[in-house]
């Protein structure tokens, strides 16, 4: 008898967990940044800073190595199992990605005064657009690669005089003058968190979670049409 397929993603699912796709760490620091939001609301402040350092993390958690891991035969067992390429991909997918950012996006009202009914929508995007992003490139060794790269970059954007200045033209236009369209594009990719609270436009959200979107989509492409090597692959 086949299996219905929400059984074979929580096969999948837990099947990555013991190969070491999905990062140990993730659970627990999610837990305290949490527990720490909790805390400081519950003593009448603001915890936007656990959103941002969430913003941080989500890119080096979102990488699973997965390619790689099938490549080396250690998805074996799971793909004899009956699950295809595109179910394990998708068990990653929504593990290290979709899960976190619905959680955190869900939540983030509860750290931020005055929310609206478009903050946990801003918030996701500026969650997705990096997580995704490093999720594709994440799929083959070294998993952290352009998470490290990205953290970099964004740190020399942030010192730099040029950068320093777009970003500021992006959150406080009232005092470093207005942005333009490719200052604030510019500062969406490289600090992602700008799209949380600033004034960026909805068309220029739009664009960043779209390309996000399309580099997801051609990861599951490139997890459909990988070479393993010989091994088994559904």
């Amino acid at each position: 008898m086949t299996e219905r397929l929400p059984v074979r993603l929580a096969r999948a699912n837990a099947y990555l967990r013991m190969a070491g796709a999905f990062p140990a760490w993730v659970l627990p620091v999610l837990v305290a940044l949490a527990a720490y939001a909790a805390f400081v609301v519950r003593s009448g402040g603001e915890s936007r800073d656990a959103l941002f350092i969430a913003g941080l993390l989500l890119p080096f958690a979102a990488g699973t190595g997965l390619i790689s891991l099938a490549r080396e035969g250690r998805l074996d067992l799971l793909f004899g199992r009956g699950v295809s390429r595109m179910e394990a991909w998708g068990a990653a997918a929504t593990r290290t990605l979709i899960l976190p950012i619905a959680v955190i996006a869900l939540l983030s009202p509860l750290c931020v005064e005055g929310a609206t009914l478009l903050t946990p929508l801003r918030i996701a995007a500026a969650l997705f657009i990096p997580g995704a992003i490093c999720f594709a490139s994440g799929l083959v060794q070294p998993r952290y690669a352009l998470a490290v790269v990205w953290f970099a970059c964004r740190a020399v954007f942030l010192v730099s005089d040029a950068g320093r200045g777009v970003y500021l033209r992006v959150v406080s236009p009232e005092t470093a003058g207005p942005a333009s369209p490719s200052d604030s594009l510019i500062a969406m990719f490289a600090v992602p968190e700008v799209v949380m609270f600033s004034a960026l436009s909805t068309l220029t959200i739009i664009a960043g979670v779209a390309t996000a979107a399309l580099v997801l989509i051609a990861s599951a492409m490139m997890m459909i049409r990988s070479d393993f090597g010989g091994h088994r692959a559904a």
